[in-house]
């Protein structure tokens, strides 16, 4: 009986181990991260990815996204997206997983029609969180003025200032309505919007 309590005891220490290790190691990832080194901190992610569960390897995953995005290696990002996106169904990690991935969409593979897509469901089904829901508005904005609807894009903008008017985006909507009115040429607008940035 002492020799199986002692077993248990041993297997409850070791798990307590690696998970500490987990979160050590995510920990390190994320600082090389924060210190823009991707290449190394993506290395680290996968790692992190490959030996935990739960939500240290959701986390991880979402940062493989983010490496991927930073070092513009959208082939790689959408390869492990679809690859492993399911595993993010249900979870806090969802939306900004799949945020990450049609930014890279956008901005590297430049594919706006699906884009646009994917910003509008993300809208729709995550308004209230904090990147997806005022991100994916920002970005329609942002598609609209790419493709010559600077009116549409403006009123995205000034929806995103409405509804979200404490968003990290708040900067990056008023930068596009910059666009969108110069884009319509209208300086009096143009110079006014200057002025709130």
């Amino acid at each position: 009986m002492k020799k199986k309590s002692l077993c248990l005891l041993a297997a409850f220490f070791l798990f307590v181990l690696s998970v500490s290790s987990f979160a050590s190691d995510l920990a390190h990832a994320k600082a090389l991260f924060d210190e823009k080194k991707y290449s190394e901190a993506l290395l680290e992610f996968q790692e992190v990815f490959n030996t935990s569960s739960g939500d240290t390897r959701l986390d991880a995953f979402l940062h493989i996204l983010r490496c991927n995005y930073f070092l513009k290696d959208h082939a790689s990002l959408a390869s492990f997206y679809n690859a492993h996106k399911s595993e993010a169904t249900g979870t806090s990690f969802e939306p900004d997983i799949h945020f990450t991935y049609v930014n890279s969409l956008m901005d590297h593979a430049k594919d706006y029609e699906n884009a646009r897509q994917m910003y509008g469901y993300l809208y729709a089904t995550f308004p209230n969180t904090q990147f997806a829901g005022p991100g994916s508005l920002l970005k329609l904005g942002d598609l609209d003025v790419i493709e010559e609807k600077p009116n549409d894009g403006l009123y995205r903008y000034n929806e995103l200032e409405t509804k979200y008017p404490d968003s990290p985006y708040i900067d990056n909507a008023l930068l596009g309505k910059v666009q969108a009115f110069a884009t319509l040429k209208d300086r009096a607008s143009l110079l006014n919007a200057m002025q709130d940035i």
